[in-house]
């Protein structure tokens, strides 16, 4: 959180349980579940596994990338992702 209230994240972790751990880190309220920012430092599996679910469920208001190029079946899930629900 930061100091003016938003939910910011950085980086999904290497594994999708991040869905199991997010809620003890980063507090929801039934009225706003929406994560404000969330930031991807590289594109690799231990960075990024996480955000497939969590945008899946949580809305989230914006992204930053890394715009290193990396070719993962995973990686292009999440960009397939963010085009259909943050940036359509």
């Amino acid at each position: 959180m930061t100091p003016g209230g938003e939910k910011v994240l950085i980086d999904g972790g290497p594994q999708e349980n991040l869905m199991q751990v997010l809620p003890a880190v980063l507090p929801f309220s039934l009225w706003n579940p929406k994560i404000d920012l969330l930031i991807l430092t590289h594109p690799q599996l231990d960075h990024l596994s996480g955000f497939i679910p969590l945008i899946q469920k949580y809305p989230v208001g914006r992204i930053i990338l890394n715009e290193t190029a990396y070719h993962l079946p995973q990686y292009e899930a999440l960009l397939n992702l963010l085009k259909k629900n943050i940036f359509p």
